[in-house]
């Protein structure tokens, strides 16, 4: 496995056999899949990323699946969280200097990290 990018608390690595990428942090490792991959590629949100991430980690025990929607652009990056049954888990907002402005909606699944039409 080699390392390709860091992105603050979270390290990104390849494996080559299948393309997918890996999170590991101060927690167990996380999947992050091309979708993310590629989102992060084209945003350059990286630092966003690893919030998202590390928020996520902690809830895994608790919920095995959610859904995350995340709003980003002046200067503000915000991010609901929502368990299987809609329920509000979290949402937090934090400042973001991107010239990007979007809505991205993600879904987290048995420690993976992927975007919506990768589920």
């Amino acid at each position: 496995m080699r390392t390709d990018t860091i992105i603050g608390v979270v390290t990104l690595h390849s494996a080559p056999d299948d393309g997918g990428w890996f999170c590991v942090g101060n927690f167990q490792p996380v999947r992050v899949t091309a979708g993310v991959k590629a989102w992060i590629e084209t945003t350059d949100l990286t630092g966003l990323l690893a919030a998202v991430v590390s928020d996520l980690l902690p809830l895994s025990a608790q919920y095995p699946w959610l859904r995350i929607e995340l709003v980003y652009g002046a200067g503000l990056a915000q991010w609901s969280v929502t368990d299987g049954e809609g329920r509000a888990v979290m949402e937090t907002a934090v400042a973001c200097s991107t010239p990007n402005v979007g809505r991205r909606l993600f879904y987290w699944a048995d420690r993976v990290f992927m975007v919506a039409d990768e589920y």
